[in-house]
């Protein structure tokens, strides 16, 4: 039977080398053992969602920039105003 060549495949691994403090090391040792997770799988996991928060913020920032740029930019007070209002209207 021919394989189906649509069917996702396991994502590739590469080693990567790199130095920690010992302190850190031994959370990231400690906490693999009390969830049963694998060191890789816990330090995966912590870059992935650190590169995913930090594409994020990039990408945003990028945007305000393009933005204020063009001029799409509010004032001081129109932006106080309106927190003033979110504030107030919070408290009821």
């Amino acid at each position: 039977m021919p394989l189906d060549s649509n069917a996702p495949k396991k994502a590739e691994k590469e080693m990567v080398t790199f130095r920690i403090r010992k302190n850190l090391k031994d959370k990231l040792t400690e906490l693999a053992k009390v969830t049963g997770r694998s060191q890789t799988y816990l330090t995966e996991a912590a870059l992935e969602a650190y590169c995913d928060l930090q594409m994020w913020q990039v990408a945003a920032v990028a945007e305000g920039i393009k933005a204020a740029e063009s001029g799409e930019v509010s004032s001081h007070e129109t932006v106080k105003r309106y927190w003033e209002s979110k504030l107030e209207n919070s408290l009821d």
